[in-house]
C-alpha cells in the first residue's frame, strides 16, 4: 500500500499526539495571594449596595479566616484572579463578574458561583495536589455565559462530566477539553455558540459518545476531534458554519455515526477526516464555499459514500481521497474551478470519479493510482493545467484518455500499468510535458497519437509496450531534455517519428526491441551529452546500430553497441 507523503507525514504526527501528552499551553504563572488585610473588599457595610467589589486578586483555601468568608457573601465583582484552593464552598455566592481568570486547583468539591455570569480571563481546572477531581467540580457555573479569555480542562482525573456549563455560550479564546480519562458525558455544551480560538476534544479514554455542541456556529481557530478509541457515537456539529482553522476529526476507531456539517460555509485551514475506521458515510456539504487547506480523506476503510459540496469553489491545499477500499460513491464538487496542490485518488473503490467539471487547473500533482473500478475520466474533462506531475497508474478498466481532452500542460506525465489502455489519442491537446513522459507497461496501447504537439520534454521512457507498432505520434518532437529511453518494445520495427529531434541532453538506450530492424530516424542528431547504447536488439542489424552513431555530429559520452542482430 503506498501513501501519498503527506497523508504518511500526518499518520506520524497522530501516532505521535496520541501516544504522548501533549505540552500545556503556555499560562502566565499562578498567583500564591492569599487575602489579608491590605486586599479588603471596598463596598458598604453589610451588603447595603447594589455592587461590592473585590479589589486585585482572591485567593479562597481552607485556612481562609473566618472574617474574610463572611465578607465574600456580598461581593459581585473581582477585578483580578479568583484562586479556589478549596474542598467547601467558598461563600461567594453574589459573585456576577470576574475580571482576571477563575482557578479551579484543589478540584475536591463542586465550585458555588451560580451567579457568575462573565469571566473576562480563562477558566482553568487544573489538576488536584491530592486524589482525584470533583466528578462535577464546574456545577455550581449554571449561570456563566461568557469566558472572554480560555477554558483549560486539561489532564484532570476525576471529572465525568460537564454539568455547570449549560448556559456558556461564548469563549473567547481557545477551549481546551484534553485527556480526560473519566469523562463520559459532555452534553451540558449545548448553548454554546462560538469560540475565539482553538477548540481542542482530545484524548477521552472512557466516553463512547460526544454531543452537546448543537448549537456551536463558529470556531475561529482550529477544531479537532481526534484519539478517542471507543466513541462510537458522535452528534456532530449541526448548526457549525465557520471553522478559521484545521476542521479534524482523526483516529475514531470506534466511530459508526455518519459525519454531517449541513451548515457549514468556510474551513480557514483545512478539512481532515483520516482513520475513521468505521464511519459508512459522510454527508453532503451544501453551503461549503472554500477550504483554505487541504481537503483530505483518508483510510476511511468501511465508508461507502461521501456526499457533494456543490457550492465548493476553491480549495487551497491538496483534494485528497485515500484507501477507500469500499468506497461507492463521491459527490460531485461540480464549482471547484482550482486546486491549490495536489489531487490525487489512492486505492478507492469508487467506478467514477466525483465530477469535477469546472476544474481547470491543479498547483500541484494529478495523481490516480490503484482503481481497480475506475472506467473513465470523464470528470476531469475540463482539466487544462497540472503544474506538478500527472501520474495515472494501475488503472486496469481504463481503455482511453477522452476524459483529458482539455489538458495542455503538465511538468510530468507518467502512464504506468493500464494493461486495456489502446489509445492516448484522448490528450490531443497536450502540447507541453516540461519534466519528463514515462510510458510504461499498457500492454495493448497501439499509438501515440496524444503527442502530437510536443516540440519537446524532458526525459521520455517507453517501456514493455508489446503491441506498439510506431513512434508517429512523436513526430513533433526536435528537443529531449535529458534522455530517451526505448525498451521492450516488441512490436516496433522503425524509430520513424523521431526524425525531428535534434539535441537530446542525456543519454539514449535502445534496449531488447526484438523486432527493431531501423535507427536512422535519429541519424539528424547533432548533439547528445551523455552515452549511446544500444543493445539486445535481435533483429536490428551491427551495421545500422553503427551507422547511427557515426552519423550524430557530437557524443559526450560513451557508445556501447552489442549483442544486437547480425
Amino acid at each position: 500500500m503506498r501513501l501519498h507523503p503527506v497523508v504518511a507525514s500526518l499518520f506520524v504526527q497522530l501516532v505521535s499526539a496520541c501516544a504522548e501528552p501533549a505540552p500545556l499551553p503556555t499560562r502566565p504563572p499562578l498567583s500564591s495571594f492569599q487575602q489579608d488585610a491590605t486586599h479588603r473588599a471596598t463596598r458598604p457595610e453589610g451588603c447595603a449596595a447594589d455592587e461590592a467589589t473585590w479589589e486585585g486578586d482572591l485567593t479562597v483555601s481552607t485556612s481562609s479566616s473566618i472574617w474574610a468568608r463572611a465578607k465574600m457573601r456580598c461581593v459581585r465583582q473581582i477585578t483580578g484572579d479568583l484562586i479556589l484552593e478549596t474542598d467547601s464552598p467558598s461563600g461567594l455566592l453574589a459573585l456576577s463578574t470576574i475580571e482576571g481568570s477563575l482557578y479551579l486547583r484543589d478540584g475536591g468539591a463542586a465550585v458555588d458561583l451560580h451567579r457568575l455570569n462573565t469571566i473576562e480571563g480563562d477558566l482553568v481546572v487544573e489538576r488536584p495536589t491530592f486524589g482525584p477531581a470533583h466528578p462535577a467540580p464546574l456545577q455550581g457555573l449554571s449561570g456563566l455565559e461568557e469566558v472572554e479569555g480560555s477554558v483549560l480542562i486539561e489532564k484532570v482525573d476525576g471529572i465525568e462530566t460537564l454539568d455547570g456549563l449549560q448556559s456558556l455560550r461564548v469563549v473567547g479564546g481557545d477551549l481546551y477539553l484534553d485527556r480526560l480519562d473519566d469523562l463520559v458525558d459532555s452534553g451540558a455544551l449545548g448553548a454554546l455558540e462560538e469560540v475565539g480560538g482553538v477548540l481542542s476534544i482530545m484524548a477521552w479514554r472512557k466516553a463512547t459518545s460526544i454531543d452537546g455542541f448543537g448549537a456551536l456556529t463558529t470556531v475561529r481557530g482550529e477544531l479537532r476531534v481526534v484519539c478517542h478509541p471507543f466513541v462510537s457515537q458522535f452528534a456532530g456539529f449541526p448548526s457549525l458554519k465557520t471553522v478559521g482553522g484545521n476542521l479534524n476529526l482523526q483516529v475514531l476507531p470506534s466511530l459508526t455515526s455518519d459525519l454531517d456539517f449541513p451548515a457549514l460555509e468556510t474551513i480557514g485551514g483545512s478539512l481532515l477526516l483520516v482513520l475513521l475506521e468505521n464511519v459508512r458515510n459522510v454527508g453532503p456539504m451544501p453551503l461549503l464555499r472554500s477550504v483554505g487547506g487541504d481537503m483530505n480523506y483518508g483510510w476511511l476503510f468501511s465508508a461507502e459514500s461521501i456526499g457533494e459540496a456543490p457550492r465548493l469553489e476553491s480549495v487551497g491545499g491538496l483534494l485528497g481521497y485515500d484507501n477507500l477500499p469500499n468506497l461507492k460513491h463521491i459527490g460531485a464538487l461540480p464549482a471547484l474551478e482550482v486546486i491549490g496542490g495536489d489531487l490525487y485518488f489512492n486505492t478507492v473503490a469508487a467506478s467514477e470519479l466525483p465530477d469535477l467539471g469546472a476544474l481547470v487547473r491543479v498547483e500541484g500533482e494529478l495523481e490516480l493510482r490503484d482503481l481497480q473500478n475506475l472506467e473513465n475520466l470523464s470528470a476531469l474533462r475540463s482539466l487544462q493545467q497540472v503544474k506538478g506531475d500527472t501520474d495515472l497508474s494501475d488503472l486496469p478498466r481504463i481503455s482511453n484518455l477522452d476524459g483529458l481532452a482539455a489538458l495542455e500542460q503538465v511538468d510530468r506525465l507518467y502512464l504506468t500499468r493500464l494493461p486495456v489502455l489502446e489509445s492516448t489519442a484522448g490528450l490531443a491537446s497536450l502540447s507541453a510535458v516540461k519534466s519528463g513522459l514515462l510510458v510504461h507497461t499498457c500492454e495493448r496501447l497501439t499509438d501515440l497519437t496524444g503527442f502530437r504537439l510536443l516540440t519537446q520534454s524532458g526525459k521520455i521512457r517507453l517501456d514493455t509496450l508489446p503491441n506498439l507498432e510506431s513512434l508517429d505520434g512523436l513526430s513533433g518532437l526536435q528537443l529531449i531534455q535529458n534522455e530517451l529511453v526505448i525498451e521492450e518494445l516488441s512490436s516496433l520495427q522503425s524509430l520513424d517519428g523521431l526524425n525531428q529531434v535534434t539535441t537530446i541532453t542525456g543519454h539514449i538506450q535502445i534496449d531488447h526491441n526484438e523486432k527493431l530492424l531501423r535507427v536512422d530516424a535519429l541519424q539528424g542528431l547533432s548533439r547528445v551529452t551523455g552515452t549511446l547504447r544500444i543493445f539486445n536488439n535481435d533483429s536490428l542489424p551491427h551495421a545500422e546500430a553503427w551507422a547511427l552513431a557515426e552519423a550524430i555530429d557530437r557524443i559526450s559520452g560513451a557508445v556501447v553497441i552489442h549483442s544486437n542482430g547480425s
